[in-house]
């Protein structure tokens, strides 16, 4: 009787240690048949990665999902543009330049009240000087935060921009020439966005955009050509680029520059003005951009 009661002790057992593991099973089948639920982060702010070192995925993380790459990206700012939620579990698809990085735990991004967008510095004076080129070399630089032009001269991008006798259709005059005569030398945002979009289907004429929606696109990691001033100085229409953004500040890219300028350090041509004196400049040159998204 006792080996009877025994035997059916084990068997009672092994019964409840099969119901345990198949309970287990099916919670973690459970837990690798749920999906993450994906949707665009267009509307997100950019932000900086936090560390070196990180590993991105080709998909939001799950086991077995592979890794894409190592990035070695702290305090660089970053767009998002998809988001993936799973409990509580957050996942970005991230993009640098215009390139996609994968897919990013939210742990190694941080918000940031200052944006800083990474972009290639280019002069219309050196190595190839082209006086009035600053439209052209603006654009250039706007494209270079999307990784685009980048093994291309300024001469490739002037040579090509339109032009006319209209500055709404084309560039009116030579960028490769100083101005002796009363006609103005330029290219109007309407021509310059077409123009962008040759290159980029996502270029266009931001004109009449006010300070905060400015604000918005470079928070979104969106540079913003804006006609202005030499050096933020005064109003003479020369075309620069906003770069940046911090409460009350705009970082601005002026293509004019000599490399003397960059030796001494002397008026850097790129550097923070206040959004006042920007909206000042800008209104009286009559609210023209452009924005590369």
């Amino acid at each position: 009787m006792k080996k009877i009661l025994s035997a059916l002790g084990v068997v009672m057992f092994l019964g409840v240690v099969i119901v345990a593991l198949g309970v287990a099973h099916s919670d973690t089948s459970n837990a690798e048949s749920q999906n993450y639920t994906i949707s665009s982060a267009r509307n997100y702010n950019a932000r900086i990665v936090n560390k070196n070192n990180v590993d991105t995925y080709v998909s939001p993380y799950k086991e077995g999902v592979k890794v894409m790459k190592k990035i070695n990206l702290q305090n660089q700012l970053v767009q998002l543009t998809q988001v993936a939620k799973l409990n509580k579990s957050v996942y970005y698809k991230i993009s640098y330049q215009g390139i996609n990085q994968g897919w990013i735990s939210s742990r190694d991004l941080s918000k940031t009240s200052v944006y800083e967008i990474p972009f290639v510095y280019t002069s219309q004076h050196f190595p190839f000087d082209a006086p009035n080129g600053c439209e052209g070399t603006a654009l250039k630089m706007a494209l270079s935060t999307r990784s685009i032009g980048l093994n291309k001269g300024i001469k490739y991008f002037l040579d090509r921009m339109p032009r006319s006798t209209n500055q709404n259709y084309g560039f009116v005059g030579n960028p490769f020439a100083k101005n002796n005569t009363s006609q103005n030398w330029t290219i109007f945002p309407r021509a310059l966005a077409k123009y962008g979009r040759t290159y980029r289907k996502t270029v266009y004429n931001f004109s009449g955009a006010s300070k905060n929606k400015i604000i918005n696109e470079i928070k979104h990691g969106n540079p913003v050509i804006s006609y202005t001033g030499y050096r933020m100085k005064k109003p003479t229409g020369h075309t620069l680029v906003v770069v940046g953004y911090k409460k009350g500040f705009f970082k601005m890219a002026d293509p004019s520059s000599w490399r003397y300028q960059f030796k001494t350090g002397k008026s850097n041509p790129v550097f923070w003005v206040s959004t006042s004196q920007f909206m000042s400049l800008y209104n009286y040159e009559g609210k023209m951009a452009v924005v590369v998204r």
